[in-house]
């Protein structure tokens, strides 16, 4: 639509009104403090507007609302505390703006919330352990921010939750054995982080994940021969991170894309986990590059060897991309 202006705050004094939808328009401006006079109203759809400045403490007033979207503005500030107070939210949707700040532990006391879209921020600070809480949470996005710390274990308690989106943040710390108690899960994405460690065997319970993205992290050691029992998977995204065995991967029917390179697999390694490489959505190379090696002085020997394995292959020495001879 091609509304313009700014919200008055004269919306505050329909005290009746149930539902606010102004989505979708040129409006700029604040959001008035006015519309917490609002008492009866459940839905407030603030989307794709051009708003500007802080979200309204006042807010936290409006107990009847079930439905709350402030996503793609340019509201700054941090997240009310008091939106906590809102018992009776099921939608909580503030993702792509400029907010800043942590993440308010009192969101943890919204037991009805089913979905809350916090991505794309300037958010900062640990993930509260509170939001274990949300018993009826299905989708927790917080993707694309700046929090640190480690993935609280008691996300684990969330048996009701589908989509899990932690990437491009600062994380750091191992994965938690207990998101594999998170049985509903269908996407985990923990990509673009700083986290370390082996990915835990539980992982192979959730058997309904369709897609799995832990690429870009300093992961490590062997893969568990639990990814094999996850016949749902779609997508599956380890890449850019320090593995050294995949086991075998030919139980994955339902496999679309696999990203597996930039790890310390070795051919053998690639041969074993026994999938046609040959389909283009398959990309296992390069991996680890060797060492540059030691300077010497010219006309000296440089001796340096790579550990090769796997069938049927054949082996080319080059320096600076021209053959050169090798066994």
């Amino acid at each position: 639509n091609n509304v313009t202006g700014i919200i008055p705050i004269e919306l505050g004094n329909l005290t009746k009104l149930v539902t606010l939808d102004i989505g979708y328009n040129q409006i700029t401006g604040t959001i008035p403090a006015s519309l917490g006079n609002l008492s009866k109203l459940e839905n407030l759809w603030l989307n794709d507007l051009q708003l500007t400045g802080e979200i309204p403490v006042e807010l936290g007033d409006l107990s009847n609302l079930i439905y709350l979207g402030f996503s793609t503005n340019q509201l700054t500030g941090s997240i009310p505390s008091e939106l906590g107070s809102l018992s009776n939210l099921i939608y909580l949707s503030l993702f792509s703006n400029q907010l800043t700040g942590s993440i308010p532990v009192e969101l943890g006391n919204l037991i009805n919330l089913k979905e809350l879209y916090l991505y794309t921020n300037q958010l900062s600070g640990d993930i509260p352990l509170e939001l274990g809480a949300l018993a009826n949470i299905e989708r927790l996005s917080l993707y694309d921010n700046q929090l640190t710390g480690s993935i609280p274990v008691e996300l684990g308690n969330l048996s009701n939750l589908q989509f899990l989106q932690l990437g491009q943040n600062q994380l750091s710390g191992s994965i938690p054995a207990e998101i594999g108690y998170c049985a509903n899960l269908r996407t985990l994405n923990l990509s673009n982080n700083q986290l370390s460690g082996t990915i835990p065997v539980e992982i192979g319970n959730l058997t309904d994940l369709n897609i799995f993205n832990v690429s870009n992290n300093n992961l490590e050691g062997d893969l568990p021969n639990e990814i094999g029992n996850l016949i749902n998977i779609s997508q599956l995204y380890l890449y850019k991170n320090n593995f050294t065995n995949c086991p075998d991967l030919s139980s994955l029917a339902n496999l679309v894309v696999f990203r597996i390179f930039d790890n310390y697999l070795t051919f053998g390694d690639l041969e074993n986990i026994n999938i046609n490489f040959y389909n283009p959505n398959y990309q296992y190379a390069p991996q680890a590059q060797l060492p540059e090696p030691l300077q010497t002085p010219s006309g000296g020997n440089i001796i340096f060897s790579f550990a090769t394995d796997g069938t049927g292959n054949t082996y080319q020495w080059f320096k600076d991309g021209v053959e050169i001879a090798g066994e």
